[in-house]
């Protein structure tokens, strides 16, 4: 556990980090862009780039219960009840993880196979790719720890 939660702050900080990225690169493009009219090349495919790397911050939301979830049904279980039903949800959600992970993974391939890159600076896709299989395996990882901590809660009674 002592793992997991220190691979979800990393990825916060990593996620934290590429924001400020973001921001200071979307002003400094705006300033240069109206002040000099001599925008940076690339900006917009870089910052599209940057965005990929927030994905990484599905992990600390999901350790910290932060993800968006519907309560109509399950606000009216007992604890214990509501606890079974997040381990369901955890479970099944989970195998969407795993088959969206795995298809980065394969796309990261094809990617190098292929030897695809960006259109405006020639920058290799498959790096991206690859953060978007990791975000995945480590959400998947957070799931896994999420779910043994459901069923801790449902088996205390």
């Amino acid at each position: 556990m002592k793992l997991i939660k220190f691979l979800s702050r990393a990825a916060a900080y990593i996620s934290s980090v590429t924001i400020g990225a973001i921001m200071l690169l979307t002003v400094a493009d705006v300033f240069l862009r109206y002040v000099f009219a001599r925008p940076i090349t690339g900006s917009t495919e870089i910052t599209e780039f940057m965005m990929v790397v927030l994905l990484l911050s599905v992990v600390p939301a999901a350790m910290a219960h932060r993800h968006v979830t519907v309560d109509a049904w399950t606000e009216r279980l007992t604890p214990k009840g509501q606890a079974f039903f997040d381990a369901v949800m955890l479970i099944a959600s989970s195998w969407l993880v795993v088959l969206m992970g795995w298809r980065a993974f394969r796309a990261c391939f094809f990617m190098i196979g292929n030897d695809v890159r960006s259109p405006t600076l020639d920058i290799p896709i498959y790096p991206f790719y690859l953060v978007v299989a990791v975000a995945f395996f480590l959400l998947f990882v957070a799931m896994i720890a999420l779910i043994v901590e459901r069923i801790a809660e449902v088996a205390k009674a």
